[in-house]
């Protein structure tokens, strides 16, 4: 998706041109490239939807003018910045519906007044540690000094091409990590639960989403990656179970066994004793010798 800045010519486009969409949105204009939507309904799907028609009815039903009103000006106190950097306003709806679906999210309890602080938890780091052949997926959350451990949402990518570098709108949940977690936090269960079991030599992004327990805000999010390391130098890759797993030796795998190519049938070998048949004369006649005769120096005639 690029964002577009129009100009004195041109100020507004709409609808579709080719395979390219031109819309706008609260943060301006922009385009993105036409995609036909899949409407299939997935548990996935159905639990956003249902989060999302929930903190809708509470904004509609469970506050009073007076609660809105504070949300209206709480809005204003945000700063929402687009990619040009020019500030955009939101109304008191959008901070609260964000609030409520990420406290949600992480099963604490939603806000019905705005809090009264726009301050926000940051991440330092993130690190991935990524081992096909140990089943190890484990996540590294850094925190600066003197900044409580706060909960986080964590996204991942399925198992991309090691050379991948821009995961782009890849990233789906797998988990939720509380603010007393261990690290670093395993996530292999997490992961094979949503995309399956990773599989070996790939590359895996995951995504970390710092939020505020009391108010709700969220930090600036980091991504990070790693790639399964390749087996070591002398080691063999060998097929079992439909799967390429690194052979590091019958007494690491136990029983397995390593694979190995079907021999190849072996060509037909000619019988020694059997005659060779006689080579087959050129049918090509040779010139009369009284006109080679009369040929040019340097100019044979067959």
């Amino acid at each position: 998706m690029a964002k577009v800045l129009f100009g004195p010519i041109v100020s507004e486009a709409r609808n579709k041109e080719g395979s390219v969409v031109f819309s706008r949105g609260p943060y301006g204009a922009y385009t993105r490239a036409w995609v036909d939507p899949d409407q299939t309904e997935t548990p996935a799907r159905k639990t956003a939807k249902d989060r999302l028609a929930a903190a809708a009815a509470a904004w509609n039903n469970s506050l009073t003018p007076n609660q809105r009103a504070a949300w209206e000006h709480f809005a204003k106190l945000l700063d929402y910045r687009d990619t040009f950097g020019a500030r955009k306003d939101h109304a008191g709806r959008t901070p609260f519906l964000q609030q409520y679906l990420y406290l949600d999210n992480l099963s604490l309890p939603t806000l019905t007044d705005p809090p009264p602080s726009t301050a926000r938890l940051h991440l330092a780091s993130a690190t991935l540690d990524y081992q096909w052949l140990y089943s190890m997926l484990q996540l590294t959350l850094t925190w600066p000094p003197g900044q409580p451990q706060p909960p986080a949402i964590i996204y991942a990518t399925p198992c991309l091409n090691p050379a991948a570098n821009f995961p782009g709108h890849r990233f789906k949940q797998i988990t939720t990590l509380p603010d007393n977690a261990t690290y670093p936090y395993e996530l292999w269960s997490s992961y094979s639960a949503v995309f399956g079991t990773p599989t070996w030599g790939d590359k895996i992004f995951v995504r970390a989403r710092p939020v505020h327990p009391t108010t709700g805000l969220t930090g600036v999010t980091l991504m990070a990656h790693s790639t399964d390391p390749q087996p070591a130098d002398g080691c063999r890759v060998y097929r079992a179970e439909g799967r390429q797993i690194p052979y590091l030796g019958r007494r690491r795998l136990g029983a397995q066994r390593r694979w190995r190519a079907p021999p190849q049938t072996p060509r037909k070998r000619r019988d020694r004793h059997r005659p060779r048949a006689p080579a087959r004369r050129s049918r090509r006649r040779r010139s009369p010798p009284h006109l080679r005769a009369l040929a040019p120096r340097g100019q044979r005639l067959r």
